[in-house]
Formats: structure tokens, sequence, C-alpha cells
């Protein structure tokens, strides 16, 4: 599978995951983001085609480490750098083919990349209440008192 940086080439207007949030934020936000240099965003898609099957965005960022279960603290300092996977979402005609699984393996894949030259610790994403389940599966922690705040250290 082929994950590209987003580009006008794209069809983002065609792009339908049944979260009229998502679909908007990709038509109006993230390009935006992407020229602020805000978070990059990614669109999984077949090579020469316009189609976009599914997305993530990364970007950088914090969190404070009494966020995280007291068996991750020690370690580390109050604050830790991590990564941030802001947004993702699979067009409805992809759903329930791995496609999910395939965006969130491959924004880990990048972060891990970048971590090891740059620095990150992990990578955090702030789930839906039906999608925290999937992140689990991937080896993201939550803290008890934050259930859908959910992070994997590398």
């Amino acid at each position: 599978m082929n994950f590209l940086p987003l580009t006008a080439d794209f069809d983002r207007k065609g792009f339908d995951c049944g979260d009229p949030i998502l679909n908007n934020w990709l038509v109006t936000t993230a390009g935006q983001h992407m020229r602020k240099k805000i978070s990059v965003t990614y669109v999984q898609a077949d090579e020469g085609s316009a189609e976009i099957k599914g997305f993530y965005a990364l970007t950088i960022g914090q969190i404070d480490k009494l966020r995280l279960p007291e068996r991750f603290q020690k370690p580390l300092p109050s604050q830790i750098p991590v990564f941030i996977f802001a947004r993702m979402a699979v067009a409805l005609n992809y759903q329930g083919k791995g496609f999910g699984q395939a965006l969130i393996l491959n924004a880990m894949e990048r972060a891990r990349f970048h971590s090891a030259q740059i620095g990150g610790a992990g990578i955090l994403v702030d789930a839906k209440p039906d999608a925290a389940g999937f992140y689990r599966k991937f080896d993201f922690n939550a803290h008890p008192e934050f259930p859908l705040r959910l992070f994997h250290l590398f």
C-alpha cells in the first residue's frame, strides 16, 4: 500500500468515511495545516490514482508524565515529547478490510523512524469512545483517569 503526503492531486471532496466532521477536516483543514506546518496528512492511495482510501495526520506535542500509568513514569522527565496521531479515517468502501490497521501501523512506523532522528518517546491519540479498543490492539495504553487518551511508548 502507498502512503503519500496529501497534495492537491488527491480527490479530497470525493472522500467519505461516514463522519462529516472528518470528511470536512480533510477538505477544509488538512491542506492548511500542512502549509502552516501544524500537521502532516498522509493518504492511502493506489499509485497514480486520485482516490483516497484512508488518511491520517501526525503532529508533535508533549504529555505530562502524570497522565501516564505509574509504571511508565519513573524513567521519564515531567514533560515527555511525543508524536500525536491527530486524525484518521477510512473511506466507507474500504472499512472492515484492514485499511485502518495499515494506517495505524504506517503512522507508528513513521513516528518511530523520526523519533530516532529527533526524539519523541512515543505516539499519543485522543481516541473516540468507539475506537479505544482498536488502539489497544496495537499496544496503546491509558491512564485509569484518562481512558481515551491512549499512548504507545517506543
